[in-house]
């Protein structure tokens, strides 16, 4: 269904840009990360654009420009008790999360890029929880504790040994932590079918941890990237692959319970259809961020993206994705969203 929708968009766009479409080196990643609300605020690197290797020009060409609006729907609870029964630990996940991103990326050549990203978070009662029901009832996915609590309310919850350490109710947004990276590209010859990156980022605490809008910490990130295109057995078909660490910073909310350093990773898959349109597959995974008991804190996260690309023009391509949560509560169980992308 979702092919179909991206060839019928595809189709609209009519044939004039059909030989202008990029190449399959920008085609294979979707913006995505896990959105749980006390991971999203320390900056989960989403995977890489390997796009800046096509620059020409050492001066500066290209620059790309990306809008990605996503909601992600959760609904979680759980408890952690120590050996005397006694409750250490109580949490409760329910609302969703608007997340406006607004990114820009320059290539210093053919080699290194600059890139910065400046996101909007909003957190919201939302009204998508029967549909996300009905969703999860026609794939016999799982619907998480759905069927506990009323729908379409806000309460994020989380305390220790009876001691309140996060709570918010109401409807609230605001700027994001803004982050920054460079990238490296290994330099190979022409004919080469496989792609080296290195990527280094710094978040910094421009969001307000009161709002969950920021972790009220810098961070920093490490990652490697590889990339195949152009294969000669499978020339539709590219992969890549991402491995990295995350540093967590020393202050900020629940500096206590956070642990210094977690792992993250990702593999993704395109397959292009046509000269426009591409269908991508993407598995993005993390070590857990907390010292906790509870799933949606203590527990690794793993989330499965679907979607694709349409190449609108030889400027605009548009992405349309959703994800599921592969490891439940650790990650939203549902995400939708559509990202823009321009290159001049």
């Amino acid at each position: 269904m979702l092919a179909a929708m991206l060839i019928g968009l595809s189709s609209l766009c009519g044939p004039v840009y059909a030989e202008q479409a990029t190449s399959g080196i920008n085609q294979v990643t979707l913006p995505v990360s896990n959105r749980n609300p006390l991971v999203q605020i320390h900056g989960l690197p989403v995977a890489p654009t390997l796009a800046f290797t096509q620059a020409s020009k050492p001066n500066g060409s290209p620059l790309s420009l990306s809008l990605n609006l996503a909601n992600y729907s959760l609904s979680s609870q759980s408890s952690a008790q120590n050996a005397e029964g006694n409750t250490v630990e109580n949490i409760t996940f329910d609302g969703e999360l608007f997340r406006t991103e607004l990114g820009i990326m320059l290539a210093l050549g053919p080699h290194s890029a600059l890139s910065a990203t400046l996101p909007y978070i909003a957190h919201h009662s939302g009204n998508s929880d029967q549909p996300i029901e009905q969703w999860h009832s026609i794939f016999g996915l799982p619907n998480g504790n759905r069927d506990q609590r009323a729908q379409d309310l806000l309460l994020y919850d989380y305390q220790v040994n009876g001691v309140q350490r996060v709570l918010l109710e109401r409807n609230t947004s605001g700027v994001g932590d803004f982050q920054l990276a460079w990238l490296y590209a290994l330099p190979t010859h022409k004919e080469a079918k496989w792609l080296h990156s290195l990527r280094m980022s710094i978040k910094l605490p421009t969001g307000d941890e009161a709002r969950l809008t920021g972790s009220g910490a810098t961070s920093a990130s490490v990652d490697w990237t590889v990339g195949q295109w152009n294969s000669e057995r499978w020339p539709r078909l590219s992969g890549q692959t991402t491995l990295g660490a995350l540093w967590l910073g020393n202050t900020g909310l629940l500096k206590d319970l956070r642990k210094d350093w977690a792992g993250y990773g990702s593999g993704s898959i395109a397959y292009r259809l046509g000269q426009r349109t591409t269908i991508k597959c993407q598995l993005d995974l993390h070590s857990s961020l907390y010292r906790s008991a509870t799933d949606e804190l203590g527990n690794v996260g793993g989330q499965l993206a679907l979607g694709g690309s349409v190449q609108l023009s030889h400027r605009f391509t548009a992405d349309l994705y959703f994800t599921e949560d592969i490891v439940t509560s650790s990650s939203p169980d549902f995400g939708l969203g559509v990202a823009l992308h321009y290159r001049p």
